[in-house]
């Protein structure tokens, strides 16, 4: 893809995103708080293309998501580049040690990190083991967010991608932070993502799996 391309992309996204009726469920404020607290802001893989335009530019700028270090991440970096949010490169085949340091270090510096608890492969809403462990290592919580949208195209791919369709009725929802030990091990890590996957279920309408 080339680089017209990507801000075509993100210019139709920014656009899409202005057509919706949006209504923000926030009851603790995160998203009035400037600068906004550390965390980990765990978003299903499915919700990801319509989230970088509906948040507040303050959140953006302090912001960051882990992206592979394949040719297609590169294209995804200059996607989020294009809304003010910045990319770690890495995954759990490729760079993952590296990667993980340098995640534990941008939330210990007061970031805020977006992950999909059930990327980059699935299954489907399943939590896979690495954001319990990087909350618990960097002491930062975890907030469940996601958007909703009643009216939308899905895509026919693993995560079934959703993509709501313009001036539809739409909803930003931010649950509240999970805190997780920080003496987590292999016995308490099935219970974190369980507690994980409820929380973010709570926060996830009209579809779920």
């Amino acid at each position: 893809m080339p680089g017209w391309a990507t801000g075509v992309l993100a210019l139709g996204t920014r656009v899409l995103g202005s057509t919706l009726r949006l209504e923000v469920d926030d009851p603790d404020g995160f998203l009035e708080t400037n600068p906004p607290e550390p965390c980990i802001m765990s978003i299903w893989h499915n919700r990801l293309l319509c989230m970088p335009p509906v948040l507040p530019l303050h959140v953006r700028e302090r912001s960051a998501a882990l992206v592979s270090r394949s040719r297609d991440g590169g294209y995804i970096c200059d996607f989020l580049k294009c809304f003010g949010i910045g990319s770690i490169r890495g995954s759990s085949s490729r760079g993952g040690a590296e990667s993980l340091r340098d995640m534990r270090r941008f939330l210990t510096d007061g970031g805020v990190l977006g992950l999909t608890p059930d990327g980059p492969r699935g299954p489907r809403y399943e939590v896979q083991d690495g954001i319990c462990w990087l909350a618990s290592r960097a002491q930062v919580p975890i907030r469940p967010v996601t958007m909703n949208s009643r009216t939308h195209w899905e895509l026919n791919n693993w995560d079934g991608t959703q993509i709501p369709k313009p001036f539809s009725r739409a909803r930003l929802v931010i649950g509240k932070p999970i805190r997780i030990a920080p003496e987590l091990d292999n016995d308490s890590l099935a219970g974190c993502k369980q507690l994980v996957k409820e929380k973010m279920a709570e926060t996830t309408a009209w579809d779920q799996a």
